[in-house]
């Protein structure tokens, strides 16, 4: 439960959001990502899987012994948690360099996440894929796209 919530909130912060019965089969791997925030998600749930929890467990009981006594060691904690830290800074480092620079536009934004679907939609699909959008603009969108690449299929 610590690490789906662990998943959520820290993603949530950068703006990455998925169905919340999506969040838990994501997380432990049971399902396959459909578009950009669900491979987010899960990617953040694997880096926490690979820090390893023998080398946890190993460092916990290092620090913890003689801990009623109050002389025991955080450090070997401490060390391998900033070296999870150092690990996970390093793949968002070289993860961030290869996301290509959005052209600026939120209507060229949510044209790109209406391309990206595949077969009928909701707009909460494109709110989920546009999140820095309004939900204006990306009525707007398709209002403007409808007819030629977009067909209403209902209300709404």
């Amino acid at each position: 439960m610590a690490l789906l919530q662990s998943v959520e909130s820290s993603n949530r912060i950068e703006g990455v959001t998925v169905a919340p019965d999506r969040l838990r089969p994501l997380v432990l791997g049971h399902a396959r990502p459909k578009d950009r925030s669900e491979q987010e998600i899960a990617g953040y749930g694997n880096a926490l899987n690979q820090e390893g929890k023998e080398d946890y467990y190993h460092v916990l009981q290092q620090s913890s012994q003689r801990w009623h006594d109050g002389k025991h060691d955080f450090l070997p904690w401490l060390n391998h948690f900033l070296a999870i830290a150092r690990r996970a800074y390093g793949e968002f480092e070289q993860r961030a360099g290869q996301v290509k620079a959005p052209r600026g536009a939120k209507t060229d934004l949510v044209k790109a996440a209406i391309e990206a679907q595949s077969g009928p939609f909701r707009i909460s699909a494109i709110q989920h894929a546009c999140p820095g959008v309004s939900l204006d603009t990306i009525r707007q969108v398709l209002k403007n796209l409808c007819g030629s690449k977009v067909k209403c299929l209902g209300r709404g």
